[in-house]
């Protein structure tokens, strides 16, 4: 019986935020090259031998890339890089892709006192990290703070999607 001496490999692809209609590859030393979507249905090796097996997705700068692999027979979680497939056992690798936020800063400037001061009279900054207004950042996923070089004859004020305070926390995707 086959499905007694041999085994499969199941990969799957998860994207969050989920619906991501991106195409990611994948390559692998049990059948070469393939190509997965957030929903498609997952690459099955089909039966083969036991053995060590490796599975790795191509980098894509947009997303922060995980993967885990389980055992249908209770095996130790694999790492994708280093599968040891057991007769008669599914090893299912899940490879989830968080696209990063992006984050805009865009500075107003408003001279209604007599001042002749413009945009790039205010440093803007995330996180202590010097960015151009109106500019879209790739940023990480958790909190942040946003920031301006202040001048004394003008009132700065924080809107948009921060808090007045400057603070503001992104997830994937945002």
């Amino acid at each position: 019986d086959l499905n007694a001496t041999r085994g499969k490999i199941i990969v799957d692809k998860v994207t969050n935020p989920g619906g991501d209609t991106t195409s990611f590859d994948f390559t692998s030393t049990y059948g070469g090259s393939f190509s997965l979507t957030d929903g498609a249905t997952p690459n099955d090796s089909g039966l083969i031998m036991p053995g060590t097996y490796s599975v790795s997705e191509t980098a894509n700068s947009a997303y922060v890339t995980t993967a885990s692999c389980t055992s249908s027979l209770g095996h130790p979680a694999d790492d994708p890089s280093s599968i040891n497939l057991a007769a008669g056992e599914v090893v299912t690798c899940t490879f989830t892709n968080a696209k990063k936020p992006k984050l805009t800063v865009t500075k107003i400037v408003v001279n209604d006192n007599g001042g002749t001061k413009q945009v790039s009279d205010f440093p803007l900054f995330v996180d202590g990290n010097s960015v151009t207004s109106g500019v879209k950042n790739t940023s990480s996923v958790g909190s942040h703070t946003v920031s301006e070089t202040t001048d004394t004859g003008y009132t700065a004020t924080i809107g948009g999607d921060c808090a007045a305070d400057g603070s503001i926390t992104l997830a994937a995707g945002d």
